[in-house]
């Protein structure tokens, strides 16, 4: 892929933290991860913001933030690689197109659809504060958007409204309902619940289409993925849980048992 699923990703990240840095007046740059000769930032020109972009996708941000800009402007940082992703998605020539722009877009629909519950349950947020808050793949903020569309059409359902959540496709990946309990979407739950359909379907795609750039796609989503769940483990190790609540936490729901002691051997050696 012309813009890479995780290169370009680093820069973007990268930027968020040079421009807090400057705002905050620090005088050495804050550390970043190089992916030279991929970098989309000249990190040679610090401290100048605008040389570092100049001449970049990223030109547009070209001046130290305040405080109160911060936000906005990751806001825009976030759907500018969102957007560069999709185009990227359409330009892919081989027949793994239509399967890998289904994986992209069902990804991005369930972080819109989890980060509007975030918002509206931790933050109480109005209908209209989220879906100023949302990833589009265009300048329209509708119903009608590829990825926010699901997201903006449950923004109707009652957060503790089991009659509403059990007949939406994704109902199975939802947290249990016992009737008589009080029952409240799970965020966390659900996340970790479609993380692993997300990689399950990446596995499987990896075999489907090989010497195509699916391969390649989904090899960098498995091994992100093994990193997370090592960090997670290794970081609930770290805070002295016992290695079935530390897998756990990565999201493997009662699959401990069939993972090798080695996993949290690493895991533990990670950690320290």
């Amino acid at each position: 892929l012309k813009s890479g699923t995780n290169i370009t990703y680093r820069s973007y990240d990268n930027i968020k933290d040079l421009g807090a840095a400057l705002c905050f007046n620090e005088t050495q740059m804050p550390g970043i991860l190089d992916i030279s000769p991929y970098n989309i930032i000249d990190y040679s020109k610090w401290p100048s913001i605008a040389a570092m972009t100049e001449g970049s996708s990223l030109s547009w941000y070209n001046k130290v933030p305040l405080v109160s800009e911060q936000q906005a402007n990751d806001y825009k940082l976030d759907c500018q690689y969102v957007a560069s992703l999709w185009e990227a998605v359409q330009k892919i020539r081989s027949g793994c197109r239509s399967a890998v722009l289904d994986l992209f877009a069902e990804r991005y629909r369930m972080e819109n659809i989890l980060w509007m519950l975030r918002l509206k349950l931790y933050y109480q947020m109005d209908r209209d504060s989220i879906i100023e808050r949302l990833v589009y793949t265009s300048g329209e903020r509708s119903k009608n958007d590829y990825i926010a569309g699901e997201a903006i059409r449950l923004l109707d359902y009652e957060v503790d409204n089991w009659e509403q959540w059990k007949t939406w496709k994704y109902a199975h990946l939802l947290n249990p309902h016992e009737d008589g309990v009080v029952w409240t979407v799970d965020p966390r739950w659900l996340s970790n619940s479609y993380k692993r359909l997300y990689v399950k379907e990446a596995v499987r795609l990896f075999h489907q289409f090989p010497f195509t750039e699916c391969p390649l796609i989904c090899w960098f989503i498995i091994k992100k993925d093994e990193l997370d769940n090592i960090r997670t483990a290794s970081e609930s190790l770290r805070l002295n849980m016992n290695g079935a609540e530390a897998l756990r936490m990565t999201g493997s729901h009662g699959c401990h048992q069939s993972l090798p002691d080695q996993c949290l051997a690493s895991c533990r050696a990670y950690s320290l």
